[in-house]
């Protein structure tokens, strides 16, 4: 795409491959990143575990998706 916009080939492809550089970085830092509860969720998993609060049904809702949006291998787990 860069090659189209710039008519020095030369300078195509070095920012061709600039860009390839920084992809590669995005990539290996979002598949490094750790997915982290915030504060609140994290407070409410406590006091539901402690037993000191019962979770409304909205509640409940929260906690699961905190769960499932910090699971890394989408769909069932091989035996």
């Amino acid at each position: 795409m860069a090659h189209y916009l710039c008519k020095d080939h030369h300078i195509s492809s070095l920012l061709s491959f600039q860009f390839q550089i920084i992809w590669m970085k995005v990539e290996s830092d979002m598949a490094t990143a750790k997915k982290q509860s915030s504060t609140k969720v994290s407070s409410l998993a406590s006091k539901v575990l402690s037993g000191s609060k019962k979770p409304t049904a909205k509640e409940v809702k929260t906690l699961a998706a905190s769960v499932l949006s910090q699971d890394e291998v989408k769909g069932p787990r091989k035996k």
